[in-house]
């Protein structure tokens, strides 16, 4: 491969007219800025640059945008796009809704292959994209699968593993042609274990024996122990710190704020989480349809239905 391609400079409008090699789809909530930060300096340190990233919220993610935009000043290859916000109440729904993010970037944004990545996977191939690019030009297959490692408390094994099952396969280990991408669609429903998601159910779908390739190195690093239901309870968690803030000169809110902290705490009740996203969305409406309401909890109203 000619060193002139390995080099290629960035294109900053790579992707939004259909001439990217690779689009990158990372589903992004404000609570995970700073490991969006990390995937995004690993990205830009891929030796192959004919990429560009989506990183899909559900709803508004205000810092995830003001970063990206800040970003995007130098590199428009990486984009923040959000689909409309959906109260999520437990990591069952969240998995469900992490699909419904990554479908409608498959269908919204052209590129020759497409691969997700989460923020919480750590790049460690920096020519990954590069020899990615080779392969597609030299094996010719919709599915190129790479190796990465799954680390989960002491324990680390790399994924694939064969035969490719349940639980054998992660969604960053494999990439997929465009043509899969506009004839297929991401899994929406949910029908197995929370601790798989839908990955296998997605790769089961689109994967045939003679459209397959395994690219022989190591990519990419997930830390296991980074699961979807930690990020559910943070991003609860990051809710009620807003809601301390907002009512920080209100001494009665206050407290009831932060003994609805120290009762999440010790007992991570799913019913309050669900009482609280079901409250600030009412409130958001509200205040999309130009209601005259206060966007406030009645705290002690709450406290007696959890």
């Amino acid at each position: 491969m000619a060193i002139s391609e390995k080099r290629k400079p960035p294109s900053k409008k790579a992707g939004i007219k259909g001439s990217a090699f690779l689009c990158i789809i990372t589903p992004v909530f404000d609570p995970a800025l700073e490991a969006v930060r990390k995937l995004v300096n690993e990205l830009q340190s891929q030796t192959y640059g004919n990429f560009f990233q989506i990183m899909i919220s559900n709803g508004p993610s205000p810092r995830i945008k003001e970063f990206v935009s800040d970003v995007g000043k130098k590199d428009g290859r990486f984009i923040y796009d959000e689909i409309e916000e959906e109260i999520i109440n437990n990591s069952r729904e969240l998995l469900i809704n992490l699909g419904k993010r990554r479908e409608y970037c498959l269908k919204k944004y052209n590129a020759e292959r497409y691969v997700f990545l989460d923020a919480d996977v750590k790049l460690i191939d920096n020519d990954y994209f590069l020899k990615l690019h080779k392969a597609h030009k030299e094996v010719k297959r919709d599915i190129l699968i790479t190796l990465i490692k799954l680390c989960h408390k002491a324990i680390e094994i790399t994924f694939p593993i064969f035969p490719i099952k349940p639980g054998h396969i992660d969604m960053a280990n494999f990439t997929f042609s465009k043509i899969i991408a506009k004839n297929y669609s991401y899994p929406q429903d949910y029908g197995g274990s929370v601790s798989y998601g839908n990955d296998y159910k997605f790769f089961s779908l689109i994967s045939k024996e003679d459209n397959t390739a395994v690219l022989n190195f190591v990519s990419a690093i997930r830390d296991g122990n980074n699961s979807y239901i930690r990020v559910s309870e943070l991003l609860f968690k990051e809710q009620l710190i807003k809601k301390l803030r907002f009512h920080l000169w209100r001494a009665p809110k206050v407290l009831a704020t932060l003994l609805l902290l120290f009762v999440f705490t010790i007992s991570g009740k799913n019913n309050a989480y669900k009482r609280v996203n079901e409250l600030l969305f009412k409130a958001r409406q509200n205040k999309k349809d130009g209601k005259k309401q206060k966007n406030k909890l009645n705290f002690w109203k709450f406290f007696r239905s959890i």
